[in-house]
């Protein structure tokens, strides 16, 4: 359980970095953006990215997302 708040913390703080803030004060990043910056340090980036979302940190179209296919899928850190 305390590698998936790990886990969780190295996905915000890498959308932090690398996400744009829209201007609800969101800040949002594509979902290849997000794989290219966590892929050497997230095991399961797409396990983070659903458990984020169940906890209404993140926000992004369907519920699993794969590379290529949905690699241009926004992915918006909610305020």
């Amino acid at each position: 359980m305390e590698r998936a708040k790990e886990d969780l913390a190295k996905l915000l703080e890498a959308i932090l970095k690398i996400g744009k803030k829209q201007p609800d004060g969101s800040i949002s990043t594509t979902f290849l953006e997000i794989f290219e910056e966590t892929e050497s340090y997230l095991e399961s980036l797409n396990g983070t990215l659903r458990s984020a979302k169940k906890q209404k940190k993140i926000n992004f179209e369907g519920e699993l997302l794969l590379k290529g296919k949905h690699d241009k899928t926004l992915i918006t850190l909610l305020p």
